[in-house]
């Protein structure tokens, strides 16, 4: 190899690595004339000399479309850290989430599985409470968590949650070069708040459908039927009391643990209630945990979706900038 060859492959290198960064450049809004400008006088470079120079012009002019773009020595990063962004998803999300109101939608979940429940569960019990809701002047509306999700752009709209992203751009615009604080300020206007409809949209459209369908449980009609039987031998506990006292019925006698010859018509009028009491406290219990447990994991789904969505729609046109300032990285490294 040649004194004159070995000497002009830096050269080179620092030529090609500038034409792959015109590229990235340009993307990024930056002024490549000069670069330009040095690659055309590639072919017109002569001797060791000629080539030498043209190296380091090269060098020199994608240095300056580095330092243009942010870039740094020890490695490429992001212009807007990695925290500020993590504040501003964290803000959107807080702000969604008063928006699709979650824990209204959880209160319409669990009225309906309670609902569900004594339909089939209370029995006779039910007409004692279909009593006590009659007394309210306005009848409760009926659960409906599936409309609630659905409903969600009825309760706000998304400026304060795409503020909160536009918030976190401004913040690191300072540490911004001065020529690419245009192209990151653009990056928070636009079509934000619409991107993020859109994709929220699509997930509770997804999400709606399993609030439509509660979760059943098949012991809840046994219960209901044994709630029939207790009100039966209630019955005949009352029919048995009044012929004890009437004297046209013996009264009949149970022996207890402790106790003996205990009536056994007032003890069931006393029995009865208490065991009504515990199966529809029962039957509240069951239906709360397992309603509670159907809403978490619609709500769950929901929420992972909606910082799925924030996170690939908040800062999504910086990617492409991003992208840009790698790649130019990538060739200012290659001559370092």
């Amino acid at each position: 190899m040649t004194e004159e060859l070995a000497a002009s492959i830096p050269d080179e290198a620092a030529l090609d690595a500038l034409a792959a960064a015109i590229g990235p450049a340009r993307h990024l809004g930056l002024d490549v004339s000069e670069a330009e400008r040095v690659l055309a006088e590639r072919d017109g470079a002569h001797g060791p000399a000629g080539a030498t120079a043209t190296g380091r012009a090269a060098r020199a002019a994608l240095t300056k479309l580095a330092n243009a773009a942010g870039l740094r020595s020890g490695g490429v990063r992001d212009l807007i850290p990695d925290p500020a962004q993590r504040r501003g998803i964290d803000g959107a999300i807080a702000e969604v989430a008063l928006i699709l109101d979650m824990d209204g939608f959880e209160s319409q979940a669990l009225a309906l599985v309670r609902a569900r429940a004594r339909a089939k569960g209370l029995g006779p019990i039910r007409w004692i409470a279909a009593l006590r809701d009659r007394r309210p002047a306005r009848p409760p509306e009926p659960a409906q968590p599936a409309s609630h999700l659905a409903a969600w752009k009825s309760r706000g709209v998304l400026t304060r949650a795409a503020d909160q992203v536009r918030r976190a751009i401004d913040e690191a615009l300072p540490e911004v070069p001065e020529g690419l604080r245009p192209v990151y300020s653009a990056a928070g206007e636009g079509d934000l708040e619409a991107r993020i409809e859109r994709s929220l949209e699509r997930l509770i459209d997804a999400a709606a459908p399993q609030a439509e369908s509660p979760p059943d449980y098949p012991y809840w009609a046994l219960i209901g039927r044994v709630q029939w039987l207790n009100l039966a031998l209630f019955a005949f506990a009352i029919v048995s009391l009044v012929g004890g006292i009437l004297g046209f019925m013996p009264v009949w006698r149970i022996h207890l643990p402790f106790f003996r010859d205990v009536p056994g018509a007032p003890f069931v009028l006393i029995l009865s209630p208490l065991i009504a009491f515990a199966l529809t406290l029962g039957l509240k219990i069951h239906a709360e945990r397992l309603g509670r447990s159907w809403s978490s994991r619609i709500e769950n789904e929901v929420r992972r979706g909606v910082r799925v969505v924030l996170e690939a729609e908040a800062f999504a046109p910086l990617a492409p900038i991003e992208s840009a300032r790698a790649h130019l990285g990538e060739a200012w490294h290659r001559v370092l």
